[in-house]
């Protein structure tokens, strides 16, 4: 596992702390990467990429959800959660982050879309240890 992300819950005051995992694949094998979700207690995967594809055939979402089944872990795909923003705010207010890409993330961060699509998320870890999955191993 990378990191651990602690999301405050605003609306279900019963929840006031959740911890949702996070996890790259990069380029590891499926063994590996089983072996992290076991030895974390993961439950369920939610894959954030937003094409659900990769050059290693067992992290393209068909196989990958298999892998997980066979493996008693759920997997999600939401992919209103992935990256590739293209630009939304004349004026970001997120000007001290470089990179383009992810100053428009940072910016689709602030919709009305990416609050209610965190809730899915969040009503998902609420039934099960959770850890999201992108693609990238290091930023």
């Amino acid at each position: 596992m990378t990191k651990n992300l602690e999301v405050k819950f605003l609306e279900n005051e019963s929840a006031t702390n959740l911890i949702i995992f996070t996890i790259d694949h990069s380029n590891r094998e499926i063994d590996e990467f089983l072996a992290l979700l076991f030895k974390n207690k993961i439950k369920s995967l939610v894959d954030v990429r937003r094409f659900p594809t990769s050059k290693f055939p067992h992290f393209r979402e068909k196989n990958l959800n298999q892998y997980l089944k066979e493996s008693g872990i759920e997997y999600y795909w939401i992919r209103e959660l992935g990256g590739y923003r293209k630009k939304i705010i004349d004026s970001s207010p997120n000007v001290a982050i470089k990179s383009q890409g992810f100053r428009n993330y940072a910016d689709y961060m602030l919709t009305s879309e990416f609050e209610s699509t965190i809730g899915k998320l969040e009503a998902i870890a609420l039934k099960k240890r959770t850890v999201v999955m992108c693609a990238e191993k290091l930023y």
